[in-house]
């Protein structure tokens, strides 16, 4: 239980107000007598400060040294202003008698261990923005490629609709593969044939029960245009092999679609001897030269934030500390941030809402981090298993209110997937953990007589890439489909294109990595409870333009700087 005691106020006073208070006897003395008269422990006067109306409050010597010169001018005393706040609050507190306190549970208990300083403030309904740092001009450009695919509706469809555009996507596919190998036209693998033709379909299994596949259980489905939609059983012939590839394996998943040369010699099955690669996305345009250095750096972390054992938030907290100490350009943080498959959330074992914790333990300390480092861009990703969004399916609109979250002003809330431009560089992210699902449910063909080994990592960032999707599984399984919510319907803005990204973001709870694969830099950060996060540092593009050609991003890249770090361990 808080200890109201005058010297205990102060000293908890002077902590969280630091040197706003300091050698302002009479200032302190007024927050003590308000702690004292609404039984309001230090913490909660701080936040609820924090959260005033920026009309009212102007409350000077800000570490940020852009709200210094913005308050300097400011001639109103500290303590004229903290009666006028504490009037006004008392007013409150007497219109508010009898009314029932929106979203707050009648009796107040502590989360004590589990939260630590909770200091959420007990104001009703929405509270006030609070104060932002004056507006610096961020030192990189962060644009959004997928602008106006945010708002859409979903569980909104028919199963008609569904299937319509499960065949496109291996109507569009196919054609890319006819153009790519000058092909007349494509097979169907459900009909006999003599001659060995090229089918384009999808990877099925036979089996109902959502075992992972096995090369007895395969199927080729075809889309209703090119083969009736018909699946037929997929066999492969002695001496398969991949087109152009010299890997000693070839993974398959449910829901790739591949291209498969062979034939149905009326035995009821597609015996496919050869199996020819899709055709890629153009590589990415390289960042364009201008007067102004296009070089930037970013730190990439992903959520959850804090450990499965509490709600403490500590991991962010360090990471925000090394924000500060290293200023990057940009700092892109991916959901959950408020995890709704965290242990505490799932027992009841919380007395705040989610918006009341995210403001508290994400958003006030984002604010004090953009004032120590002005100029620099906040991107945020949520996830489907975010309790702070309102789209929990996916594709996933963005945050929809960063007003209401308490996110700084200038918060540049991205959808899940995404695709931005930062200083001309492409760069493409999701929160979804497409690795760890491909991983589980591919099957892989081993070649005979190739001594190349197949890189996993690699071949999984391969498998996103070459299907053109952030998430190219069809269906999900059933332990893994609360973490997706997979909205067909809305496929359009899982493609990736029309240029491969420069940079694709995935995170995952395999081993951190990054790869180059086809020109793409892939990297898996990993999460932040784990204690891992990613910095890049993207060159300048001139030295990559005079290259010219396809080496011009494998220099690129060799000049880049790609850490995957660890939080310092206390």
């Amino acid at each position: 239980m808080t200890d109201f005691d005058a010297a205990n106020l102060q000293r908890g006073i002077i902590q969280e107000f630091g040197t706003k208070v300091q050698g302002q006897d009479d200032v302190l003395q007024e927050c003590v007598s308000l702690c004292q008269l609404f039984r309001m422990p230090p913490n909660e006067l701080y936040i609820s400060w924090e959260a005033f109306d920026d009309s009212s409050l102007k409350l000077s010597s800000s570490t940020s040294s852009a709200r210094q010169k913005a308050t300097s001018e400011v001639s109103v005393p500290l303590l004229r202003e903290l009666k006028e706040w504490i009037h006004g609050k008392r007013e409150r507190e007497r219109e508010a008698v009898g009314k029932p306190r929106v979203g707050m549970p009648t009796a107040r208990r502590s989360l004590g261990g589990l939260m630590g300083r909770t200091g959420l403030g007990q104001t009703p309904g929405r509270q006030e923005r609070p104060r932002e740092a004056v507006a610096v001009r961020p030192r990189v450009e962060v644009k959004d490629v997928g602008e106006g695919k945010r708002n859409y509706r979903y569980m909104y469809g028919k199963l008609s609709q569904k299937a319509e555009i499960l065949d496109d996507i291996i109507d569009d596919i196919s054609e890319l593969v006819r153009a790519h190998y000058d092909l007349e036209d494509l097979g169907d693998p459900a009909s006999a044939t003599d001659e060995d033709v090229v089918v384009v379909g999808r990877i099925c299994s036979d089996a109902d029960t959502g075992a992972k596949l096995t090369e007895s259980s395969l199927l080729l489905e075809s889309s209703r245009m090119g083969g009736s939609g018909v699946r037929t059983p997929l066999k492969f012939e002695h001496g398969f092999s991949v087109r152009g590839k010299n890997d000693n394996g070839f993974g398959l998943f449910p829901g790739q679609i591949v291209a498969l040369k062979g034939k149905n010699g009326g035995g009821g099955w597609f015996s496919a001897s050869e199996a020819l690669e899709i055709p890629l996305l153009p590589e990415p345009p390289l960042p364009p030269t201008s007067s102004s250095t296009t070089s930037f750096n970013m730190v990439i972390a992903c959520g959850p934030f804090t450990p499965d054992g509490d709600l403490l938030y500590r991991p962010f907290e360090q990471l925000l500390s090394e924000v500060s100490r290293s200023k990057p350009g940009v700092l892109l943080l991916l959901g959950p941030f408020i995890d709704s498959n965290h242990s505490l959330i799932r027992k009841g074992d919380v007395d705040h809402t989610p918006l009341q914790i995210f403001r508290h333990k994400v958003a006030g300390p984002l604010r004090r981090c953009m004032e120590s480092n002005p100029g620099m861009s906040l991107v945020v990703v949520p996830s489907v298993r975010d309790l702070i969004s309102f789209h929990s399916a996916f594709p996933q609109a963005a945050l929809s209110d960063a007003e209401e979250l308490g996110l700084p002003k200038a918060t540049i809330c991205l959808s899940n997937p995404c695709t931005a431009l930062m200083n001309g560089v492409t760069i493409a992210a999701s929160s979804v953990d497409v690795l760890f699902h491909l991983r589980k449910e591919e099957f892989v063909k081993r070649i005979e007589g190739s001594t190349t080994p197949l890189d996993p990592m690699a071949s999984l960032a391969g498998h996103v890439l070459s299907q053109k999707s952030f998430y190219p599984i069809f269906p999900p399984t059933k332990d893994v489909s609360s973490d997706v919510n997979l909205d067909v319907l809305c496929y359009e803005f899982l493609r990736i294109g029309p240029t491969a990204p420069a940079v694709l973001v995935l995170p995952s709870m395999l081993k951190q990595f990054h790869k180059v694969v086809n020109d793409t830099l892939v990297i898996n950060p990993s999460f932040l409870s784990r204690g891992s996060y990613a910095w890049l540092e993207c060159p300048d593009a001139t030295f990559a333009q005079e290259m010219g050609g396809k080496s011009a991003w494998e220099v690129y890249w060799k000049n880049a700087t790609i850490d995957l770090r660890r939080l310092p361990t206390q």
